[in-house]
C-alpha cells in the first residue's frame, strides 16, 4: 500500500467516542421505537383513527401504521449506506438522529382525528414513514462506524468485524430454527 491508500489508524479513544455516541443515539431510537410500538396499540386507535369507523378497524390501521415502519426500512438502509460511503458515517448517523428526532417531536405535537380529520392520520403515516428511513438507515450507518474493517489491525479484518453477519448467515441456513 501506497502511503495516500493506507487505512488511517484510529485511536482507542477515538474509537470509545464513536462507540459511546453510535450506542447512546441507538439505544435513544430504538427506545422511541418501542415507545411507537405500546403507542399504536394503546392509544392511536382512539387518538387518529376514531372516527366514524368499527373499533376493530381502527385498531388494524394503527397497527398498520406501525408495519409501514418496517416496510420503508429497506430503503432506509441503502439510501443512509451510501450517504455514508459517500459523504461519510458520521454525516449519515447525524442525519438519521435528525430525522428520527424530528419525525418523534412532530408526531407528539400532531393533532388528532377530532381536530385535523383525515390529515391527521395521513401525516402520521409519513412520519412514520420518515421514523422507519432514519432507523433502518442509522442501522446501515452505525454498523460500519466503530468498528470499521478499515481501521481494524491484522489479517483478519473482515473476520473480527463480523459478527453480525456471521450469525444471519447461520441464521439463514438453519432459517427454520431461527
Amino acid at each position: 500500500m501506497t502511503a495516500s491508500t493506507a487505512p488511517s489508524r484510529i485511536t482507542s479513544t477515538q474509537t470509545r467516542r464513536l462507540a459511546i455516541g453510535a450506542g447512546a443515539g441507538t439505544s435513544l431510537e430504538f427506545f422511541d421505537f418501542s415507545i411507537y410500538t405500546v403507542a399504536s396499540a394503546l392509544v392511536f386507535p382512539k387518538v387518529f383513527f376514531s372516527g366514524d369507523t368499527d373499533p376493530w378497524f381502527a385498531s388494524f390501521m394503527s397497527l398498520a401504521t406501525y408495519t409501514i415502519g418496517y416496510v420503508v426500512a429497506p430503503l432506509g438502509a441503502i439510501v443512509m449506506g451510501w450517504v455514508g460511503d459517500r459523504y461519510g458515517r458520521r454525516r449519515a448517523m447525524l442525519i438519521t438522529f435528525y430525522l428520527m428526532g424530528a419525525a418523534t417531536v412532530l408526531m407528539g405535537l400532531l393533532p388528532g382525528y377530532a381536530t385535523m380529520g383525515v390529515a391527521a392520520p395521513l401525516l402520521l403515516v409519513l412520519l412514520r414513514l420518515v421514523h422507519g428511513f432514519s432507523r433502518a438507515g442509522n442501522w446501515a450507518a452505525r454498523r460500519c462506524s466503530p468498528w470499521s474493517t478499515r481501521h481494524r489491525r491484522g489479517g483478519r479484518r473482515s473476520a473480527r468485524s463480523s459478527p453480525w453477519g456471521r450469525r444471519w448467515g447461520r441464521c439463514w441456513r438453519t432459517w427454520p430454527s431461527c
